[in-house]
């Protein structure tokens, strides 16, 4: 939702430099008295004249009985014709002393008659019955007004002036449309002890569910008085919300890793991530799928595995486009974007960039050894490898291969370049990435790279583990 409060100037307005100073009171349709009327930015402002409305009244009491001047500065927009004097309304009779002329925003009215305007005397909000109703171009920017009271011969008015104002936003130009995306607070992981193979379907039960997170395009809303009230922004000048009708196609991509979502075309009813207006086809090429929302109802985005490819760990981001509709008022489309929730995988996974197979390392003399330490009390589960890319030609990746049943409590397992050669084939150059069902704090993990009776340590991680 975004939110648009009033400025720190505007609120300071209100009070003006003094408690009981002048009330204004908002008489825009369907606005609360002291807040401004939201009201799209994407309107053909060009084409947009309104008599903006703005009650006064004295804080108590009442105004003087003799001529009173009534100064006007108004931001937002210019008026579209030379005023009169008769834009004031609930007094005896109104002239203009100064200003008001076409294409101006500043106008003095002289007036008489001033004690009939009422003292606000609600608890709910001002209850005025005099009134400035000014015919303005508005230029899509926030309309606000500044208004002081002085008798004639120059006293202030019931705490305002020439030169202290009381000043209140009257319309706020917001965004018309509004995406919002969550993320799903439930953890969605793929299983290492999944039962057609390690990771190639999700931990399901107590916690986890496979929901990454829900996506909502509509309205937009705006919060004022410090959140206390909510307005649904308006198409035009007379309280007509942001509706369905306003808006054309509404259309999102979701990016992450995809590949076990939609591989295998046989599963492809199953295999695939549904939202609640319909179904999303993966792409495991470019990781990158389409689909389609219903304006103003959330949609929940679900991957469905294939439970055949093994499901990798990711970030899922989507981003969202709103298209206004050809003839409605709204001229801009709106679009946003956001994370949803990510997928990981259970057990501690290490991954040793820059490896080399046995064959590779034989060129050079070079041998690396890979060892886990179990700190725990008690045996981890099995553990695993899998070549995340490879240098060979032709290489055949077989996936992820288990290496060892188990790591004693207090125990180490200990392979090497030629024991994984033979568990993967010759793949070269590569990372490796090793899953063990074991708990990362009790476990450690060391390459150790072996040549001419020199040994080097090497840390397991990645990109981001090294800026880290």
């Amino acid at each position: 939702m975004i939110r648009k409060f009033l400025t720190s100037v505007a609120v300071a307005g209100l009070a003006a430099g003094a408690a009981n100073a002048l009330g204004l009171e908002n008489l825009e349709p369907a606005a609360a008295p002291t807040n401004p009327y939201p009201v799209a930015d994407s309107l053909d402002f060009t084409m947009t004249t309104e008599t903006v409305q703005v009650g006064f009244g004295p804080s108590a009491g009442s105004f003087p009985t003799g001529n009173v001047l009534v100064f006007v500065d108004v931001t937002g927009g210019t008026f579209n014709a030379a005023l009169s004097g008769v834009e004031v309304m609930g007094t005896t009779t109104s002239v203009i002393s100064s200003g008001g002329l076409k294409g101006g925003s500043t106008v003095t009215f002289l007036v008489s008659g001033a004690d009939m305007c009422a003292a606000d005397t609600s608890a709910a909000g001002l209850e005025t019955n005099c009134s400035l109703n000014l015919p303005m171009d508005l230029d899509g920017s926030d309309v606000s007004f500044s208004v002081g009271l002085e008798t004639d011969a120059g006293a202030p008015v019931d705490n305002s002036a020439e030169d202290n104002r009381v000043s209140l936003n009257v319309i706020d130009t917001v965004p018309a449309f509004a995406v919002t995306v969550t993320a799903d607070m439930n953890p969605t992981t793929a299983d290492l002890n999944a039962a057609n193979g390690p990771f190639e379907d999700l931990v399901m039960g107590g916690t986890n569910d496979a929901i990454l997170g829900t996506i909502l395009a509509g309205a937009n809303q705006v919060s004022y008085d410090g959140g206390m009230t909510t307005d649904t922004v308006n198409s035009d000048f007379t309280g007509t919300d942001v509706a369905a009708a306003n808006a054309g196609a509404i259309t999102f991509t979701l990016t992450g890793e995809q590949d076990a979502f939609s591989t295998d075309a046989a599963l492809m009813t199953a295999g695939n991530i549904t939202n609640s207006s319909g179904t999303i086809t993966p792409n495991a090429t470019t990781d990158v799928a389409a689909g389609t929302l219903a304006f103003g109802v959330a949609s929940t985005i679900t991957v469905v595995p294939d439970t055949n490819v093994a499901i990798e760990r990711s970030d899922y981001d989507v981003a969202v486009s709103i298209a206004a509709a050809a003839a409605g008022p709204i001229q801009q489309a709106a679009a946003g974007s956001g994370a949803l929730q990510s997928i990981d995988r259970n057990g501690t996974t290490i991954v040793f960039p820059w490896t080399q197979s046995a064959t590779q390392g034989a060129a050079s003399g070079t041998t690396s050894v890979y060892r886990f330490g179990n700190l725990d009390s008690i045996a981890t589960g099995a553990v695993f490898v899998e070549v995340k890319n490879a240098s060979e030609a032709g290489y055949t990746n077989p996936g992820i291969v288990q290496i060892n049943s188990s790591i004693a409590a207090g125990g180490e397992f200990v392979t090497n370049s030629t024991t994984l050669e033979g568990d993967l084939g010759n793949y070269g150059r590569g990372d490796l990435e090793f899953t063990a069902e074991a708990d990362p704090s009790e476990l450690t993990g060391r390459q150790f790279v072996v040549r001419n009776g020199v040994i080097q340590q090497v840390t397991g991680g990645n990109i981001q583990q090294d800026l880290n």
